[in-house]
């Protein structure tokens, strides 16, 4: 009897071992009270299996033990003060607003929302000093964040006035979480991921009418109003996310933000199919401590009326070495210059490397002043075929290399008006880029499809029979790209 006991108990014991720590990277989604699904979005972590499912709803109370729909907290202030452990999730219920602020050390915890009906709305509540007021702030690894709504409804609509609220979700130090399917609006910056934080994904988010966190008469000092900041940072991925209306005035720069920005050593970041609409930039590298800054890669984008796309200085108050920043198989339009920047890529001091920017297979289309390089940085800019509309006081501001073409915009797309930009049959932009190679380079395009070879030009499908890798949308999720 002793035996078979002893022997059902190891049995246990390895399968137990087994499941917790088995290779594959699977993460255990809580649906319900009653069941878990394995959830595998990215294929990032490993963390061990759920040991506590917290509820959190405005109908709850703080005295319930928060393990059961049926007796869920009731604030963001209870959930602070209960102590997590990795593998626990935080949920809170579907059409709810919560305020309050969560500040955590644990890694490998699931937040995310449970019920049916809109996002849950978070709204930061506290007392911490201006520039410091953040919604989520966490040091850890194997994060997983998704379907929340975090804003500052409260938030002033003039630009002018500073945001109230500094940063949405702060990943201070940890490496490999993912953020997915989250809503940042009305708030200094969306998505900052901090000093030393390696491998993080943010995926199919939205990031809408962004505000400065400073914005006073010092000089030289405003910054904010971007959807995503990393900082000494490598080999985060923003992919599928949705930008628009990054951007606010500014006392010292007239106005400042962005999708993103880059400050400090930072490298092998990527902005990857995404739609950037009518924001200060696309991505802004800089720093506090010099450094280098190299091979960061935004790729398959539709950027919209944007300006200045990148700026960086290796001079001034923030001087870092820029090199080899990839801009690949974009579609880059500007026909309104509503940032007044004279170009979509600039420069300035000394940059060390031979090139600054990397411009392949892309499909500009510029017009009213707005010139695809500064005059002055033509020398550290590679460009190769690339597809060009450039009329009405714009240039490239230099000789198109063999490769690339002057293209008719009205005989190359779709239909500019509703932004389809896929290629009309005869266009010649079709087949027309050249093969990327390298291990930070994907083959697929805009609607999940693998490129030809040769490739097209901008953001849409090869030149043969396409290959389907995923579906367009599966289980309510569109992955050509954010709200397509």
């Amino acid at each position: 009897m002793k035996r078979s006991l002893l022997l059902i108990l190891c049995t246990i014991l390895f399968f137990g071992i087994a499941f917790n720590y088995a290779p594959e990277k699977k993460y255990i989604k809580p649906e319900s009270s009653e069941r878990t699904q394995l959830f595998n979005e990215g294929d990032f972590f490993l963390v061990p299996l759920v040991t506590h499912h917290y509820y959190v709803d405005t109908s709850g109370s703080d005295s319930n033990n928060g393990l059961s729909p049926a007796a869920p907290f009731k604030t963001m202030a209870k959930v602070q003060s209960t102590t997590l452990v990795s593998g626990d999730s935080v949920t809170f219920k579907c059409g709810q607003t919560f305020n309050g602020k969560i500040n955590k050390s644990t890694s490998g915890i699931y937040w995310g929302s449970y019920g049916t009906g809109a996002k849950p709305i978070i709204v930061y509540s506290g007392s911490d000093p201006l520039y410091d007021r953040n919604t989520f702030y966490f040091t850890g690894s194997n994060l997983f964040i998704e379907n929340l709504n975090v804003t500052y409804p409260s938030q002033s609509p003039d630009r002018h006035i500073e945001a109230y609220v500094t940063i949405g979700i702060k990943i201070e130090t940890g490496d490999n979480n993912t953020i997915q399917y989250c809503d940042f609006s009305l708030i200094g910056t969306g998505v900052f991921v901090n000093d030393g934080s390696n491998n993080n994904y943010i995926y199919q988010c939205s990031f809408t009418d962004m505000r400065t966190i400073r914005n006073d008469p010092g000089a030289d000092n405003d910054y904010g109003a971007n959807g995503c900041l990393w900082g000494n940072s490598n080999n985060n991925t923003v992919s599928h996310c949705f930008f628009d209306s990054c951007w606010a005035y500014s006392q010292d720069y007239g106005v400042d933000g962005g999708a993103c920005e880059s400050y400090g050593a930072c490298s092998n970041n990527k902005i990857i199919y995404c739609y950037i609409n009518y924001s200060n930039g696309v991505m802004e590298i800089g720093s506090g401590t010099a450094g280098t800054a190299a091979d960061n890669m935004v790729a398959y984008c539709k950027i919209i009326n944007c300006s200045e796309l990148t700026y960086t200085s290796a001079s001034g108050g923030f001087p870092v070495q820029c090199k080899n920043m990839q801009y690949y198989n974009n579609v880059i339009i500007d026909t309104a210059g509503v940032f007044g920047f004279g170009a979509c890529f600039n420069y300035a001091g000394s940059e060390t490397s031979d090139t600054v920017f990397n411009l392949k297979n892309n499909i500009f289309f510029l017009k009213g002043g707005i010139d695809v390089v500064a005059n002055s940085d033509t020398l550290k800019t590679l460009h190769q075929n690339n597809s060009y509309s450039v009329s009405s006081g714009s240039s490239t501001n230099y000789h198109l290399v063999p490769g690339e073409i002057n293209v008719s915009i009205p005989a190359t797309f779709v239909n500019i008006a509703t932004y389809d930009f896929h290629l009309k049959p005869t266009a010649t932009s079709k087949g027309a880029g050249q093969t990327i190679t390298g291990s930070a380079w994907t083959p697929i395009d805009l609607d999940g499809r693998s490129i030809g070879v040769p490739p097209n030009n901008g953001v849409y499908g090869s030149i043969g029979a396409n290959t389907v890798i995923f579906p367009a949308n599966v289980n309510g999720v569109n992955y050509g790209w954010y709200r397509n």
